[in-house]
Parts: C-alpha cells; sequence; structure tokens
C-alpha cells in the first residue's frame, strides 16, 4: 500500500548540462529514469517543469506519472514601511555598513547564485560597454547571492576589469530585513536568467511592488505574467 510522492523542481541537468558541472547529466537521465517508473504523483513547481518532465518521459518510452503543480511561495520577510524607511535603517545597528552604503545611492538589484545560467554575465558585459562609452551616472549593479561553480573568469573579470570595479557589487549572507530593504529601494530589479524551473526573486521582488526586468526563457514568464 505504499505510495511514492516525488517533487521535480527542474530538469536543467537533463536539458542543460552546459550548465552543470562535470558530467552529471548522465546520472541525471538515469535518476528522472528511476522517478518516472517509481512515483504515483510527481509535483512540479511550475507548469514549465511539468511539461519538461512529461516531454522526458515521452523521449524515454516510459509511462507518465501523475502530475500537478506546486507554485513556490514568494512573499519575503514582513516588514513595516516604517522599518523600511531609508531613515531608520540607517540609524539601525542591525544592518551591515557595507548594505547601508549600498541603499544611500542609486542601485539596480540581481539576487540569484552566481552561476552561468544565471546570466550575470550578460550585465557585466553591458556595464563595461556603458562604462567604455563615457557614462559616467550608472547606477551601482548589486549581486545578492553566493558564488557558484564555473564562474571564477567572471568574477576575476568584474573584480579586474578597472572599467566595472567600482560599480559592480557582490553581496552574500544579508539577513531577512537587508533583503527585503535591498528589494525596496532598488531602482528595478533584474533577472537575465537563461533558464528557471520557478524564478523565486522574480515573484519576491513582485511580491513587494518593485519593477522587474526579466529574460523570458524556462518558468518565468508564469511567475512574472505581464508585470515585468
Amino acid at each position: 500500500g505504499l505510495r511514492v510522492v516525488t517533487c521535480c523542481y527542474d530538469l536543467i541537468p537533463a536539458l542543460f548540462p552546459q550548465y552543470c558541472v562535470g558530467d552529471v547529466a548522465r546520472y541525471f537521465k538515469d535518476y528522472f529514469y528511476n522517478l518516472g517508473w517509481g512515483s504515483d504523483l510527481v509535483l512540479c513547481i511550475s507548469e514549465c517543469s511539468r511539461n519538461d518532465f512529461l516531454t522526458l518521459m515521452e523521449q524515454m518510452a516510459i509511462p507518465a506519472p501523475r502530475t500537478e503543480v506546486i507554485e513556490l511561495g514568494d512573499t519575503i520577510a514582513e516588514i513595516s514601511e516604517d522599518d523600511l524607511a531609508l531613515d531608520y535603517i540607517m540609524s539601525s545597528d542591525d544592518v551591515d555598513t557595507k548594505v547601508k552604503r549600498i541603499l544611500s545611492e542609486d542601485y539596480l538589484l540581481f539576487v540569484s547564485t552566481i552561476e552561468r545560467r544565471k546570466n550575470h554575465e550578460v550585465l557585466y558585459r553591458a556595464y563595461h560597454l556603458l562604462c567604455a562609452q563615457g557614462h559616467k551616472d550608472l547606477p551601482k549593479l548589486v549581486f545578492v547571492g553566493m558564488q557558484g561553480w564555473g564562474v571564477q573568469d567572471l568574477m576575476s573579470d568584474m573584480q579586474l576589469d578597472p572599467l566595472v570595479k567600482d560599480q559592480i557589487i557582490c553581496l552574500n549572507h544579508v539577513s531577512d530585513e537587508e533583503l527585503a530593504a535591498l528589494y525596496h529601494h532598488a531602482l528595478f530589479c533584474l533577472y537575465p536568467s537563461l533558464y528557471e524551473g520557478w524564478g523565486l526573486p522574480v515573484a519576491e521582488a513582485l511580491s513587494v511592488g518593485q519593477l522587474v526586468l526579466s529574460s523570458n526563457r524556462g518558468s518565468l514568464p508564469e511567475v512574472g505574467g505581464d508585470l515585468v
């Protein structure tokens, strides 16, 4: 009488092995083969992930199990407008000085692990070109997220490029309160990802009424609809 329910976030290693470390695609295809045969129900976090999963089942000639979509939550820490006020944040001992410095200037925000699939490189190259053309009044470009694999060259370029090294700022280990403040006070948010199973930061930004400039790949049109 045992029933097995599994959860499918995305099929990135199977669909885009070039975005993954090593030869993980081969192992993930075996994994999805077993998941397809062994699951009574597969919960997918977007219609995109469900369609990708069902397509892979068809390609593998596996009878598709029942699937349902369960969207991820998208509400960041609930903080009052008074606590998000800039003067209150600047006087708070709980907010890092680097975050305070960013909040005191104009900036664009990209919240994501720094990895190839997220496409931070297109933003770095855009800023490099704008700076090379002599633009002096650009807002800061703020990346919030841990460094993933396969981006060491990009990180080195951003750190050593004299044109952008004072324009691009990388943060990690920010608190929920600091992240809420960064979302709230950005000029707008960016999300140029090459593929997403969902795209939580887009939903988070929209949940605080922020504008988002996003790619239209993977599930992102589901998350942002006509608001992005």
